[in-house]
């Protein structure tokens, strides 16, 4: 004779959720879609804000023309090249706030029964790398066996659209190398990291307090030939976005 145990119905086991905490307001559980960073929400404060924020829009179309290209069987033409983006300025003139709302231009979403999507369940499609985090990663790790391995490009991208690197110029020391290694082994991570991601058509949004303008800026120092020749490749002319004019968001809310 075989038994077998039957699973009990998950609401037996799990109680009902409640709708709001007791303390907050009804309103407090707005949807994740409602609270999402959007373009439309930004408060500018200088006409290049203006003008990035039109050049944001143009990669985002550019960006949805080619995924647009790759979805479609029947779309024989060359592939449409996929934009990246390099949003270059001081502290607070919005380099990071642009890079959230591109982050959740694309998004995961669960759906219902009802093939509407779940807000709690939507997250974005994308990968966010501080860019000391990334570089880190790029170097040798130990797994859960204690075992060494260099993380590889692909395994960290997996398979999101595009990657954003955010604070390129801020990773301070790279973690276990040595003091006269650090520039080299800073070049080496950025160029065989943008080397994979120009390879497999992965586009990248960066982020840098860094002047990008020219072979000879400080961030073509910093990030190295190899790497900003990758770059260069990557972000058409009209995709490096000044943001130097910009006044600092802060200080002005500071009252300064």
């Amino acid at each position: 004779m075989t038994t077998a145990t039957l699973p009990r119905p998950i609401a037996d086991i799990i109680p009902a959720a409640r709708t709001n905490w007791p303390d907050l307001p009804p309103d407090a559980t707005r949807s994740q879609r409602a609270a999402r960073p959007r373009l439309a929400d930004m408060e500018i404060t200088h006409p290049d804000l203006t003008a990035a924020i039109t050049q944001v829009r143009a990669w985002g179309a550019a960006m949805n023309a080619a995924r647009r290209q790759q979805n479609s069987a029947a779309d024989e033409t060359a592939p449409l090249p996929t934009p990246s983006l390099i949003l270059s300025g001081p502290n607070g003139t919005g380099k990071t706030a642009l890079a959230r709302v591109i982050q959740w231009s694309m998004v995961n979403a669960v759906l219902d029964d009802d093939g509407k999507p779940i807000d709690d369940m939507i997250t974005p499609a994308c990968r966010w790398y501080v860019a000391a985090d990334l570089l880190a990663r790029l170097g040798n790790e130990r797994d859960g066996d204690g075992y060494n391995y260099s993380a590889a490009p692909g395994q960290i991208v997996g398979s999101a659209p595009f990657v954003i690197i955010d604070d390129v110029a801020a990773e301070l020391s790279i973690p276990f190398v040595a003091y006269p290694a650090q520039e080299a082994e800073r070049q080496i991570r950025y160029y065989l990291f943008l080397d994979w991601c120009v390879n497999n058509r992965v586009p990248v949004i960066l982020t840098t307090n860094l002047a990008a303008a020219g072979d000879n800026s400080a961030l073509a120092q910093h990030v190295g030939p190899r790497a900003w020749s990758r770059l260069m490749q990557m972000c058409p002319r009209g995709y490096i976005v000044s943001l130097w004019s910009v006044p600092d968001y802060r200080r002005r809310v500071g009252g300064r």
